[in-house]
Parts: C-alpha cells; structure tokens; sequence
C-alpha cells in the first residue's frame, strides 16, 4: 500500500471526507491544528451534501493551494501564480476525470470504483484490515497514538517463514524501537469479519 495512504487511512476511520483529508494532510505536514478550517471544509463533503457537487477532491485541493497562497488578512496579497495554479489543478481534475463522466463525487466514486485494476476479494480486504490492526496495536503498545516519531507506513505486519505473523520497522519508529530496547511481538486473528491485534512490547536483556 502507498505510504501516503497509510498516513490517509486513520483520518479515513475518523470519518473525514475528501475535501478535509487533503487540508488535513497539509496542517498536519506544517505541525499544526486547525479544527476550525477542517469544520468548514465538511460543506463540501460528498458533492456539497450530495447535491450532485463536484468531488472533494477537486474543491479541497483548490482550498490547500488558496491556503498556501491566498489572501488571509488586511495588508496580505495572494501570490500573483494562486490563480494560474488553481486553473491548472482544475484543468487536470477535469482531464483525469473526463473518463468517468464528469467531476461530480458520485461520478468520481464510481469512475475509481469501475477503474481498479483488481477489485478487493474478501481475503485481501481481511489482510489490509489485519495489517492496519497491527499498526494500531503497536500505537497503543507504545502508548502515543499516531505522532512523532511514528509513521503508519513505518510499522509492517509481516509473516515469518513458520507463517506467525511479527511486526517489521523502519526509519524513525525502527530508531524508537532500538533506543527504547524493546522487542514487539504481534498475535493477530479474524473473528466475525473483523480483524484483530495484539501487540506486546518487552524490554530486551
């Protein structure tokens, strides 16, 4: 899975749309909150309540590049390429998304739906909810939740040559790990359609 959408999958389980998930990237790069601005954004979730709107995609990417060049306060000036940026990231949703219909949420949707090379099988979708499980375990294992130093796509859920599944990590979390002297161990099952995990972090000797 791309790493962006392993950064993309907690805020997705938390119920933001598409038009607050690009923003919420954004705020979340430069270190800062901003509920205020993510609240605002929710009128423009699924096509403007499902009026027949134009995708999240479209109306929040514009709202990420206003917010990184626009006018914000008396004495401010937009950036002079704001507007030329703005048509070109409207131009190239129009083209990406010609295929489908139209630029609608709904049109969007079912274009990405009817375009996926490989549709999700019961087993594949269960490996991806057993794997974003185990990330989450280790999360609250390591009693921090998701911020620095962790990154979802450092923390891998990976199957040994016996087939018991053990966690695998990399950059910062990896550097977290051996600083802290632990070893993570991962149980995972299935059980009613839903995956879960167990993580256990012990100190090393």
């Amino acid at each position: 899975m791309h790493p962006l959408m392993m950064d993309l999958l907690p805020l997705v389980r938390q119920g933001y749309c598409c038009s607050q998930l690009l923003v919420q990237l954004l705020v979340q790069a430069q270190g800062r909150e901003v509920p205020d601005l993510v609240r605002a954004l929710h009128g423009l979730c699924h096509g403007i309540g499902q009026s027949g709107g134009p995708c999240g995609l479209l109306t929040g990417g514009a709202c990420v590049l206003a917010l990184l060049a626009g006018k914000g306060a008396e004495g401010e000036e937009p950036h002079p390429m704001l507007a030329p940026l703005l048509n070109d990231y409207a131009s190239w949703f129009y083209e990406r998304t010609a295929a489908y219909g139209g630029h609608s949420c709904e049109q969007v949707a079912l274009g990405l739906l009817e375009a996926s090379p490989a549709p999700l099988n019961a087993h594949r979708l269960a490996s991806a909810a057993a794997d974003f499980a185990a990330k989450e375990a280790f999360l609250k294992a390591a009693g921090t939740g998701l911020r620095e130093p962790f990154s979802l796509s450092e923390i891998e859920a990976v199957r040994q040559e016996n087939g018991a599944p053990a966690y695998r990590f990399s950059g910062q979390t990896a550097a977290w790990v051996a600083q802290h002297r632990l070893r993570a161990r991962l149980s995972l099952s299935h059980e009613g359609g839903m995956a879960l995990a167990f993580c256990t972090l012990e100190e090393e000797s």
